[in-house]
C-alpha cells in the first residue's frame, strides 16, 4: 500500500513525497462530476475509504500541492514525449476543474495543508496529525457539491 510505503520512507529518510493524494477518492468523485462514473460508484468508494480511515490504515497527508495545468501546454508536452503512452490523457484534462474543486473543498476542511501552486521550498517540517478520525473525512464529503 502506498500509504505504508510513504510512512516507511519517511521513517528511514525523514521525508516522503507522493505524487498523488493518499485517499485516492478524488478520482472517483471527479469522474462522477463529469459523468464518467455513477453516483453508486462514488458512494461505494466513500464507504470503502471511510472504513479504511476508521481502521487507521490511511490518513490525511501533511501537505497537498495543487497546480493548475494549461491544457494546450499539456497537449504539446504530451505530443513531444514519445516515451509514454497516454491512453486517458484527454479524460484527465477533463477532470481538472473537478479536481481543483476537490482541493478547494479540502482546503476549507484542512486549511493549513492545501497549497495551490508549487513552493520554491517545502513548508517547515512538522508532522501534522494524519489520523484525524472520521470527523474530518465526513466534513470533506459533506462539503463537496453533489
Amino acid at each position: 500500500m502506498r500509504w505504508q510505503d510513504a510512512l516507511d520512507m519517511e521513517l528511514r529518510t525523514g521525508l516522503a513525497i507522493c505524487d498523488t493524494d493518499p485517499l485516492k477518492l478524488h478520482y472517483t468523485w471527479c469522474l462522477w462530476q463529469i459523468g464518467e462514473a455513477t453516483e453508486q460508484q462514488w458512494q461505494l468508494s466513500v464507504q470503502a475509504v471511510r472504513a479504511t480511515i476508521e481502521r487507521r490504515e490511511i490518513g490525511f497527508a501533511d501537505a497537498y500541492f495543487v497546480k493548475t495545468i494549461d491544457p494546450d501546454l499539456a497537449r504539446a508536452q504530451a505530443r513531444a514525449d514519445m516515451t509514454r503512452r497516454r491512453r486517458k490523457f484527454e479524460l484527465h484534462l477533463r477532470l481538472q476543474p473537478s479536481l481543483l474543486k476537490w482541493y478547494e473543498v479540502l482546503a476549507t476542511v484542512l486549511p493549513d495543508r492545501v497549497h495551490f501552486g508549487f513552493p520554491d521550498r517545502l513548508p517547515a517540517s512538522g508532522k501534522m496529525e494524519r489520523y484525524l478520525g472520521l470527523g474530518a473525512f465526513d466534513d470533506l464529503i459533506a462539503a463537496l457539491p453533489a
